[in-house]
């Protein structure tokens, strides 16, 4: 019997379902509050943002003009980064959807912050910057692929 790729996506949707179910039934969430069932998702994603901030910051060169004053934008992309980061690490630690939220967001401020460093002069190109560009894609889009999963779940 040929199963319809519908029918196969609905399947799997059942099965994480399923899965996912079974699994905050017999979690430690309180009743009516949204957890997702399984912390290993949420765990390995905080563990990939703490390592690659630690990768990041370690392969950055030192500033083309250091002696030149930071700009305003410059000031308040790090407010919103460190914003991020914090529900980020909040979301994720509390096994909340609202975790893998703040994790496409602070994906998506990095992201943006990558491209603008040396767009603004801040720093050279080199291999680095392509390292964070391509490092802070993949978490934002990890993260979307998790909130996709929380879809499922509800």
């Amino acid at each position: 019997m040929a199963l319809t790729k519908r029918r196969l996506r609905e399947l799997r949707k059942e099965e994480f379902r399923t899965v996912w179910l079974d699994r905050a039934s017999a979690g430690r969430s309180a009743p009516g509050v949204r957890s997702a069932p399984g912390s290993g998702a949420h765990w390995g994603l905080l563990a990939a943002w703490v390592a690659f901030i630690a990768l990041a910051i370690a392969i950055e060169p030192a500033p083309a003009r250091p002696e030149t004053a930071q700009p305003l934008w410059a000031g308040l992309w790090e407010m919103a980064m460190l914003g991020a980061l914090v529900a980020t690490g909040v979301g994720l630690a509390r096994r909340r959807r609202a975790g893998f939220t703040a994790s496409a967001i602070a994906g998506g401020i990095a992201l943006l912050g990558a491209v603008m460093c040396p767009a603004s002069g801040h720093h050279s190109v080199g291999a680095w910057w392509f390292v964070q560009m391509a490092g802070f894609a993949a978490l934002g889009a990890v993260s979307l692929a998790g909130l996709r999963l929380w879809r499922g779940h509800s």
